[in-house]
């Protein structure tokens, strides 16, 4: 098995029996093409990287622009499955025509840092999972060398709280594992937002209890199925 998706843990979690959550364990030990990544897929990418742009550049005009873009490719398209997946992209860009991202970065100026593909897949209890955040960044306070990122995911429906909480546990992995020797990880600036329904949850949430973690207990479950 080379890598697990963030989001196969919460797929993992949602199945009822013992024996579908072993057939999902015993399909991720197949090799698959390369066709998903971990925020749910090509079926979102669309919206996905033009907030991810939205929040670095802080151009509304980003997210205008895609909705006339998805909205050209929408009227074009034949297929019934292909105007739905435009429809869902375009009700994402709605939610962020006037989002203030204020509050998901700190004040400080940052620099962003690079995300290299081989540090993407971290060792959680012997089990590789995959975490791929859209932006990991750098900033100094009090002449302490800070890290903070955020991850936008999306599933049809959203996310319960809880689950957004497992992608936020396993981002704050990633930088405990890739960076932590340098910097300070800034529980407040781990963040995961689902764009689907606008719920984001910080690492500082976890730390004080009022989002569960759930990430350890899940990677042991599966664990046990490997």
């Amino acid at each position: 098995m080379e890598k697990i998706p963030t989001a196969k843990i919460i797929e993992f979690r949602r199945k009822k029996t013992d024996s579908s959550k072993l057939t999902l364990v015993n399909n991720l030990k197949k090799p698959r093409e390369k066709k998903e990544n971990s925020d749910g897929g090509n079926y979102w990418t669309t919206s996905i990287s033009s907030i991810s742009q939205y929040y670095k550049e802080d151009g509304q005009d980003i997210i205008l622009d895609k909705i006339d873009d998805l909205l050209g490719r929408h009227d074009l398209a034949n297929a019934k499955i292909s105007k739905i997946m435009y429809q869902r992209n375009i009700e994402i860009l709605h939610n962020f025509e006037d989002f203030d991202f204020d509050s998901f970065r700190p004040s400080s100026k940052i620099t962003y840092i690079s995300k290299p593909v081989d540090k993407s897949v971290i060792n959680i209890s012997g089990v590789p999972i995959q975490v791929r955040p859209q932006h990991v960044y750098t900033y100094e306070e009090n002449n302490i060398k800070k890290i903070g990122a955020i991850w936008f995911i999306a599933k049809k429906d959203g996310f319960e709280t809880a689950e957004i909480g497992i992608f936020t546990e396993a981002l704050f992995e990633y930088l405990e594992i890739n960076h932590s020797k340098e910097y300070e990880i800034d529980p407040n600036y781990c963040i995961a937002l689902d764009v689907t329904n606008l719920i984001d949850v910080r690492q500082d949430q976890i730390f004080e209890g009022s989002v569960p973690s759930l990430l350890n207990s899940s990677v042991e479950a599966i664990k046990k199925l490997l």
